[in-house]
């Protein structure tokens, strides 16, 4: 979660699921310009992960993508997942 093309507010709630993978994974919000609007680490729990993240709207609000990853070794980053979403809105409550 959230769904490919799913619009997604300056607050979102980042859900999913992966094997093989223990401790924790990092998610974060890119724009449509690839840059990096929030990230942070989350722990996985069972072979689930959830995390919260607040950001501000990007400049070009149309489209971004919500990524999980697992830094490798070197920080490399692997396993990437990238859902595409559209319409950054402002959160309201």
């Amino acid at each position: 979660m959230p769904k490919p093309g799913q619009g997604v507010a300056t607050s979102v709630k980042v859900l999913g699921t992966s094997k093989g993978v223990d401790g924790t994974i990092r998610i974060r919000i890119k724009d449509s310009n690839g840059i990096t609007l929030v990230e942070k680490p989350v722990a996985m729990n069972g072979g689930t992960f959830s995390g919260s993240m607040g950001f501000s709207p990007p400049a070009n609000p149309e489209k971004g993508a919500v990524e999980a990853f697992v830094n490798g070794e070197g920080g490399v980053e692997k396993d990437m997942v990238a859902v595409p979403v559209t319409h950054f809105t402002k959160f309201h409550p």
